[in-house]
Parts: structure tokens; sequence; C-alpha cells
């Protein structure tokens, strides 16, 4: 097995467990329900009252934002055609869940799943290492996104069709948390708010696109405005920032009046510090003087901090109960042996008695992998246990590693092991990753790009500070590297 293999296993294992937070709106498609306010009931008779947008990180029903939702009832739509399965569903597509959510767990039952790209077109260009160009729009990826029918961007070719799940910054610019290599020639379709409307054209993803001739659906009685939402089909490649629109539709932010409960994740936008409001996912969001603010304060607001925002519908807006501030980047995770729990302290040690950290609290998702049909708890977590765990890391002053966890996972024990998060010691071939450490001395090194690099390389750009993904197998007190990769946070 290759170097960049081993490490799609390594990420493919962490994104079927993980609360992978996210950004942005999850993007309406030509004819599908409008987000967050579709139709239906649970199974139950009772009509949902609660909605997310997020990224799909894991399955046995489906995961979003840390809560399992049960889709045996659910209608899926997949790209405006319903009725699709969950297994049309994939890791790392942003959906919206309409349902009814069970305060007292993490659970919820689901009445609609919607899923629709951002964005579709074919490869222009391979702006750098972590971007690319797609119809004129710039595609950040990272080591999070994850790939169908590609290895990874590098495997990527200009001319490949592509279909990107993500999500949009104010700027324009796409983070990518999906890419699907698409195997037929299909149109090309971009979702993104108006910036400006002209005369017969309108401007949207920093394009200047023609309306003339397009087929206008949901509009409102004012016609096209800016601020809007949208979802346009192109007639061909934009060139030199033009294009030609066959349809516009226009996507509602309105909820159904059944829903009360709210939780999103998204990037900051349009942010009045002085009235305390913003939009999140093209919807407004009201603080009070009650909003719990979690990782940060109402200080590090801005447009384009990524939150999450947890709250009631309100006279059409979302009362922020809890504003939760989000690393830009998966931050830090971690595969390998149970040392020590200390469950009265919501704690334990991975590798060794005096390891790495992991600190649990009411938000961590405990996920059983040995028996999914069971639950997981800190009490039952056993040193016998290996575990894959997914948080916040941060680097102690002694030299050591914390992860404060999103998700623990319980796995099957199997020898295989890992560290994803920043050096906190250097010296020779050896690494303390997170207080862990890791031996270079036999391993495939490589760049953020996942190309390979000279050991002397490698060791010349890892210092102190930097975040490094670290897979091979522990013993004797080491984590022993099979491959390590710098990260491109």
């Amino acid at each position: 097995m290759n170097a960049n293999s081993t490490l799609r296993m390594w990420r493919a294992a962490l994104a079927t467990a993980v609360t992978a937070l996210t950004l942005l709106v999850a993007c309406g498609g030509a004819d599908a329900p409008t987000r967050l306010a579709g139709g239906g009931e649970d199974g139950t008779g009772a009509p949902p009252d609660s909605a997310a947008s997020g990224v799909i990180t894991g399955f046995g029903s489906v995961i979003v934002n840390g809560v399992r939702w049960d889709t045996s009832s659910a209608d899926i739509a997949v790209n405006g055609v319903r009725n699709r399965r969950q297994d049309d569903l994939r890791v790392g597509m942003v959906v919206t869940v309409l349902g009814r959510r069970d305060s007292a767990t993490t659970s919820g039952r689901a009445v609609e799943v919607v899923f629709d790209n951002l964005l579709q077109g074919s490869v222009e260009a391979p702006l750098a290492a972590s971007t690319l160009r797609v119809a004129g729009q710039a595609v950040l990826v990272n080591s999070d996104t994850q790939f169908e029918g590609a290895a990874d961007a590098a495997s990527l070719r200009l001319g490949d069709r592509v279909q990107i799940s993500g999500f949009r910054e104010r700027a324009g610019v796409i983070r990518a948390t999906w890419i699907g290599v698409l195997s037929a020639v299909n149109a090309i379709e971009l979702t993104a708010p108006i910036t400006a409307v002209g005369a017969g054209s309108i401007q949207a993803a920093g394009l200047t696109i023609d309306t003339r001739a397009a087929q206008l659906v949901d509009v409102p009685a004012g016609g096209l405005a800016a601020g809007q939402w949208a979802r346009i089909v192109l007639s061909g490649p934009p060139v030199a920032g033009t294009a030609t629109a066959t349809r516009v539709r226009v996507l509602s932010g309105s909820f159904l009046p059944s829903v009360i409960n709210v939780q999103l994740q998204g990037l900051v936008d349009d942010y009045n510090a002085g009235a305390g409001t913003f939009e999140i996912n093209d919807r407004p969001v009201r603080l009070t003087a009650s909003t719990r603010f979690v990782d940060g304060t109402r200080a590090n607001l801005a447009d384009n901090a990524r939150v999450e925002v947890r709250g009631v519908v309100t006279g059409g807006a979302v009362q922020a109960d809890e504003v939760r501030f989000l690393p830009d980047l998966l931050g830090a995770s971690a595969r390998g042996p149970v040392a020590l729990v200390e469950a009265a302290n919501n704690r334990f040690l991975m590798f060794s008695a005096t390891g790495l950290e992991v600190r649990i609290n009411s938000d961590t998702l405990l996920v059983d992998g040995l028996n999914p049909a069971g639950s997981l708890s800190l009490a039952s977590l056993t040193a016998a246990d290996d575990v894959l765990v997914l948080g916040r890391g941060s680097a102690s002053g002694s030299g050591g590693g914390r992860i404060d966890a999103r998700v623990v996972q319980r796995l099957l024990r199997g020898g295989e092991a890992g560290v994803d998060g920043e050096i906190t010691a250097a010296s020779g071939t050896r690494l303390a990753v997170l207080g862990v450490p890791v031996e270079l001395s036999g391993a495939v090194t490589l760049n953020a790009a996942g190309q390979p690099i000279t050991q002397a390389e490698f060791l010349a750009q890892a210092v102190v500070g930097r975040s490094v993904l670290a897979d091979g197998r522990f013993g004797g007190g080491v984590l022993t590297a099979n491959t390590v990769r710098l990260q491109i946070r």
C-alpha cells in the first residue's frame, strides 16, 4: 500500500466517526425542496420541529452536527431527485435535515434529508496545492475534503467534470467538503447569493450572468434582487468573468411554521455588532443578553468567523441560545490505545499513562464502533480499548498535548495508530506531536499536497507549532511512523 493510500484510509476512518465542523449554506438544487422548509411528518404523525444543516460525518442513520438522524421514514432528495436512498449519500456531503429532535439525546427522526451540490462543472486549473478552479470558481481543498472517483486533488485532471459540496465564503471562494467526479457530461450549475442586478443580468459568484433568455423559477413578485440566494444553470463555461444562464431559481429562506429548534453551522455574514444580528446559512440570527458563547466571546464575532448556532425560531429569525466558535479546519485527531481512564475527571489518556490527554464534555459524541446498536460511556471505556478521537487540540507548556474531544469512537484493536496535530518538540528524526513521541527514521515523508519529499526537506519544515499527520504503529512508548505528512493548516 502506498503512502497516499495509507493517509486516505486514515482520513476515511476519521470521516466515518467525526463531527466534521462545517461552513456556510447547504445549497438548493434545481428542483429540490426549499432549504430547511420542506414538509411532511416523521412517521409518528407529528410535524417536524427541528431543522439542521451540516456535513454528513457518519452513517448508521445519518450523523449531522453530532446528531444521529433516523432516516427510515425520511424523504431523501439528491440534486433535486426525490425518493433516493441513504446509500446515495456520502460522508462529506453538506445536507439539510428536517425532523423531530429528541431533546434528551443526540438523536432525532428525519422527515427530509436534502443534498444538492454547491458547484458542478469542469476543472479548469489547479491554482495551487490546495486550490482548484472549477467553472470560473476558486475552490479551496484541505486535508479534510472527501473525494469520490479521485484519490485526492492531485489526481484530478484538467477537464474532469466534478460536483462539489461545501460552503461559500463572503468573498466567493468555495471551501470544499466533498468532491465527486462525474462520469458523464452534465450542465454547469452553481449556487450563490445575487450581489447585484442589472438590465437583463445579475452578478453572482464573481460573474456577470446574462439572464435575458433564462427560465426564472420561484422569483418573488418584486423580481430578482441583491441578497437572494439562487441556483443558476449556465449554458457554458464562464469566459472572461461572464456567462449566460438558462435557468435561475431563487431559494426561499423561510422556516416551516412547526420548526422551533435550529442548529446551523457556517460562516458569519453581514454582522452588525451594534444590533447584535448576522446571517448564517442565509438565515437571520439575533443575539440576546443571555446568548452563551463557547470557545470565544462576542468580541470574536466577525464576517467569515466560523460558528455553530443553536437556538429557536422567533419572528422568522433564529434567536441564538448558544454560539460556538469552531476551528477553521479539523483541529486534532488521534487513533490508538487507551492507557488510563479517569471517568470522575471526564478524561482519559492515550498511548501511555502520561500521554495524550483527551477531555470529554456534554457535547462529545461517544460512538461504540464495536457495537453500533449499543452505547459508549467513559465509564465503559477501558485500557484494553483502541479509540479514534477528533476535537480541538492544544499543546501544554511542558511539551505535552490535549484534545478536547468532539467525537470518541471505540474501535477493534488492531495495532494501527496515528496522531494529527501540532508538533510540540523536535530533535533529529524524533518529533513529539501533541506530546506523543513519533519516530520518522523509516517513514515516507510528504508535503502538504501529499507529494513525496526527502526527509531533510520534511524536517526543515517540521518545526514546533507546525501541524503534521503521522500514522504507523505504537509500541515501546513510541509511535513508529510509516507515513508522515505536513498539514496545510
